[in-house]
């Protein structure tokens, strides 16, 4: 263990989620076995405390071996001097086994300080018209993991519900406008694993802030444009009450009612319902 020790140190310390997830699941096993390793060492010269060395006839020492042996040294004529190993090694022993200690157990509290810090998300919207995208991005301590939500916005095709464009028409009257642009959200998608954390909702009220604020454009559902058929999930969050604080909605159609700056990552992500 001695002769493998010093390469185990220093512990290099997690900075990152990757290197503390390593860490607690094949660093730290392998440091743990090197400390047992280690203390077996110092066990062992505590409980054989006596060594020998061999010197040939010039001062040299040639070997280094346990009592048995000695009779078989002496016999081809090399001197055989005795130590006490816990003068010469336990010391070194010891110290080695504090510092190997010491660096796992800051690496250990390290990993757990990293890996309990929450993921950041923030938002980034695109408008082009007649579209426009809203997606969620998921931070790590290292850089940004990637996209895990998003929301495409199109302007709608030729064919359009009735009942949608009733509900446009009272909407753009509950709000004094005589007119009332929109547009019709086409695909919506949160990887599983974050649902039910106001992700949804975070996306889908920034996508209305952006056509309200960029385009004075409501927002109807894709149901509306006969293309495909909106999920149970799109409808609880289209219909939640959270997103209701923020926006005018008569039917199938919402126009944003809220701050023209709301930052949706703390007001809907980062506070609780």
């Amino acid at each position: 263990m001695s002769d493998r020790e010093p390469r185990l140190l220093p512990i290099r310390m997690p900075t990152t989620k990757a290197e503390a997830r390593r860490w607690i699941s094949v660093e730290a096993d392998r440091y743990l076995a090197a400390i047992g390793s280690l203390e077996g060492e110092i066990e062992s010269v505590q409980r054989n405390p006596l060594h020998y060395t061999a010197f040939d006839a010039r001062g040299r020492a040639t070997a280094s071996f346990g009592k048995d042996r000695i009779a078989k040294y002496q016999a081809q004529g090399y001197r055989v001097a005795e130590q006490d190993l816990r003068q010469r090694l336990l010391p070194s022993l010891k110290r080695k086994l504090a510092r190997l200690l010491a660096a796992a157990d800051e690496a250990q509290h390290a990993a757990a300080r990293i890996l309990s810090v929450p993921p950041v998300y923030h938002v980034t919207s695109y408008g082009d018209f007649p579209g426009a995208d809203v997606k969620l991005w998921e931070d790590d301590l290292e850089a940004a993991v990637g996209w895990v939500g998003a929301v495409y916005l199109r302007a709608p095709g030729r064919w359009f519900d009735a009942s949608c464009s009733e509900d446009l028409a009272r909407l753009a009257s509950d709000l004094d406008r005589n007119d009332m642009p929109f547009l019709q959200i086409i695909h919506a998608h949160l990887e599983p694993g974050y649902h039910g954390r106001g992700m949804g909702i975070a996306m889908y009220a920034e996508m209305a802030r952006l056509a309200a604020t960029r385009y004075q454009a409501a927002l109807v559902p894709d149901v509306c444009g006969g293309v495909s058929v909106t999920s149970p999930e799109a409808w609880r969050v289209w219909r939640s009450r959270r997103l209701a604080r923020y926006v005018a909605r008569v039917g199938h159609a919402i126009y944003w009612t809220g701050p023209g700056d709301l930052d949706v990552v703390k007001e809907f992500i980062d506070r609780p319902a």
